[in-house]
């Protein structure tokens, strides 16, 4: 919001605004997806990731609209980012002198600020958590302490909360659940793709 708010300043049209945040948001996702492939895999896997990326005519549709897919694959990819460059780089921290955790930690903080803000631009990205919690605690089991769980969750906190309390006092909690309730409706009654909507068991599958 804030960025589309400051894109609202230049072209004066929301609807116009909406859309080049979105663009802006899925062409800067090219370089945490960049990154968190070269950290897996290599130079040349993340080289070609990146092209199948800028090719990929589903993010060129899902960015030139005012849809949050891409918006919340932006904030996911940046947090699984910084939360794998923690993981990789724990080994470095063992024998720096206080205060290493707090350094060694930060990546993984600011990725779970990102990890939260994701909740506000893509809700169905809910299920990711699972992931995030799995990186968390591979980090509590190689230091064998939670600190690393105190970190994602206070900056997990911290990043809900940047979205979750200005809509809070905008609209209200009574307003908040509506469209909560409404948009869950029509989720999976109305838009397509559940269960409920699409039975086409086969054609799903191909």
């Amino acid at each position: 919001l804030a960025i589309s708010w400051m894109i609202l300043q230049v072209v004066g049209d929301a609807a116009r605004a909406l859309t080049l945040t979105t663009a802006v948001l899925g062409s800067l996702t090219l370089f945490p997806l960049y990154l968190l492939t070269h950290r897996l895999y290599g130079s040349t896997a993340a080289t070609l990731t990146a092209l199948l990326f800028i090719v990929n005519p589903l993010i060129w549709l899902e960015s030139s609209k005012a849809y949050s897919d891409v918006g919340g694959l932006f904030f996911l990819v940046t947090a699984l980012a910084l939360g794998y460059n923690t993981l990789i780089h724990h080994r470095e921290h063992l024998t720096m002198p206080a205060p290493w955790p707090r350094l060694w930690l930060r990546p993984l903080y600011w990725g779970s600020v990102v990890f939260g803000m994701m909740f506000g631009v893509r809700l169905a990205y809910l299920p990711f958590i699972c992931t995030w919690g799995w990186l968390v605690y591979a980090l509590c089991r190689l230091r064998n302490d939670r600190l690393p769980l105190m970190t994602a969750l206070n900056g997990t906190v911290f990043g809900v909360g940047l979205w979750l309390v200005p809509f809070l006092l905008k609209v209200g909690l009574p307003d908040l659940v509506l469209a909560a309730k409404m948009n869950t409706a029509g989720t999976v009654y109305q838009y397509g793709h559940t269960l409920v909507t699409s039975q086409d068991y086969l054609g799903r599958a191909v």
